[in-house]
């Protein structure tokens, strides 16, 4: 199952799964993103993004801003991200 969900660019997020991906697109605002066993994908991300996952993979790409990303069990790619970025990964 799958969820398209468009907002405005000027427009906060907060996504959670178990077992799926969150992909979050052209955002400009705050990002809070959970999953358990899913990847988070962040592009063109600006604002304060909070990111969580455990037992899936990282990857932020074009993101400006406040940052903390996490995973436990998966891997973390960041790419052209510029600010505060707090990243850490386990296992």
């Amino acid at each position: 199952m799958s969820f398209t969900v468009p907002v405005p660019a000027h427009f906060s997020v907060k996504a959670s799964t178990s077992g799926g991906d969150i992909e979050v697109a052209d955002i400009f605002g705050v990002g809070d993103g959970r999953t358990i066993g899913g990847d988070i994908e962040l592009v063109r991300i600006e604002g304060r993004v909070d990111a969580v996952a455990s037992g899936g993979d990282i990857e932020v790409q074009a993101g400006r801003g406040k940052m903390s990303v996490s995973t436990s069990g998966g891997d973390g790619h960041l790419e052209y991200v510029d600010g505060i970025v707090n990243a850490s990964t386990s296992g």
